[in-house]
């Protein structure tokens, strides 16, 4: 399971930014919940209504033991800013870095859809 905990401006509703991410493996033994500090060679993909986990290793420029996430509030789908809450979370550290560019929030102002993750199948 994963949580994404955000930061919100109560003056600005669209200002909204992830400030952390903790995933959690479930102990069926215990039938609780426990926090990982670690995922690996996996990373994880998080998005609007869908989330993947991949074999970093297995996808070349992919980082193992992170998490990429997308802006996935659609609240105010048009608003001029675009999306601004993108980015990878590197979940040993617990560092986020952000993914912003311009182009990226051109791209969803046209489509007017929030970002989705695409990953092909590549067979060899």
């Amino acid at each position: 399971m994963i949580t994404r905990c955000f930061c919100r401006n109560p003056r600005n509703v669209r200002n909204r930014k992830t400030t952390s991410i903790k995933t959690y493996k479930l102990d069926y033994k215990e039938s609780r919940w426990v926090e990982l500090e670690k995922l690996g060679d996996a990373s994880f993909f998080l998005g609007d209504n869908s989330s993947i986990c991949v074999v970093a290793s297995s996808f070349p420029g992919c980082r193992p033991n992170c998490i990429y996430f997308t802006d996935d509030y659609t609240v105010f789908p048009n608003d001029p800013r675009g999306p601004c809450d993108m980015g990878v979370y590197h979940v040993e550290s617990g560092q986020i870095e952000w993914h912003f560019s311009i182009d990226a929030a051109s791209f969803v102002k046209m489509s007017k859809r929030p970002p989705i993750w695409v990953v092909p199948t590549i067979t060899c």
